[in-house]
């Protein structure tokens, strides 16, 4: 198990490597192609469904403006459109979207493709699903990366990422939440603390340095909370799910320095034996024994 020396993967938790095996080095995505996303999601389909599932390939745009032409094109209140999780926008990336059904909507869908195509994105496939898609509705996203200009010769390189595959083969990986969830700046769990704890005026003012969100932020004459709910509603699930990440890594950090990935007393497990950690929330159940002291 080896530390990370970099600076904002500590600043966000991100602390420890399973692999004690040096890297091979090298660049990922010098080219947009080298790096796919495909998301994993349980979305089951329903022919009477009141959600219209989106299955959408874009490269060169964030999820959140997606989410924004969406809503433009389709003349749609934010709040109702769902989506599992922030895909990166320097990839080719494969996701689910929700938007409500009907009969208006979905035609309109089939119309958008050429208005869509100008954007970098296409839907390729609908289907009628029950629920709206929430944050966290993954079972995981599967990776397509092509690693160039690597600091090793090939078979050096074949060489550490079959000892590195063995490493994470008998100990397991940490299952931290990645960069992205955490904003370009590194900053949206700073925004969800505030939002959680109610501290309104300091999450306003943090807002108003932030480009994104500066011009998003209405005079209310210094009535912040309503400042905070004119924000459209799925800005502020993402400050609480950065949050609710960054407690996770922590948590998951601290365990990993004291207990390494090894199961303890206490712990909870899944099917596969593997050591699960809980989403901090208000019905979150706690492992007990040394783990549980590490949340509390």
């Amino acid at each position: 198990m080896k530390p990370t020396t970099i600076a904002h993967e500590k600043s966000i938790y991100l602390e420890f490597y399973s692999s004690d095996t040096e890297g091979i080095g090298g660049i990922i995505k010098k080219d947009k192609n080298d790096f796919k996303v495909i998301e994993d999601s349980d979305v089951e389909r329903d022919e009477k469904g009141g959600h219209l599932c989106l299955v959408v390939e874009k490269e060169d745009i964030t999820t959140e403006n997606f989410i924004s032409i969406l809503k433009g094109e389709l003349h749609l209140d934010g709040r109702f459109i769902g989506y599992a999780g922030n895909k990166d926008k320097n990839a080719v990336t494969v996701q689910k979207i929700s938007i409500p059904y009907s009969d208006e909507i979905s035609g309109k869908i089939d119309e958008l493709h050429l208005i869509l195509e100008k954007f970098k994105f296409k839907i390729t496939e609908k289907f009628r699903i029950k629920r709206k898609i929430r944050l966290g509705y993954l079972n995981g996203n599967f990776f397509e990366i092509y690693v160039r200009d690597c600091d090793t010769v090939q078979a050096e390189t074949t060489e550490r990422l079959n000892k590195i595959l063995t490493e994470i083969s008998n100990a397991g990986v940490p299952n931290y939440f990645g960069v992205q969830r955490f904003g370009a700046n590194y900053d949206t769990h700073i925004y969800g603390k505030h939002l959680v704890l109610r501290e309104y005026e300091k999450l306003v003012e943090m807002l108003k340095n932030d480009n994104l969100f500066s011009r998003m932020i209405r005079n209310t004459n210094n009535d912040y909370m309503r400042s905070v709910k004119n924000l459209p509603y799925f800005f502020l699930d993402i400050f609480i799910a950065g949050y609710q990440s960054y407690l996770f890594n922590k948590i998951l950090s601290e365990r990993m320095r004291k207990f390494g990935l090894n199961r303890i007393e206490g712990d909870y497990v899944n099917s596969k034996q593997d050591v699960v950690l809980p989403l901090i929330g208000y019905k979150s159940k706690f492992p007990t024994g040394e783990t549980g002291e590490i949340i509390d």
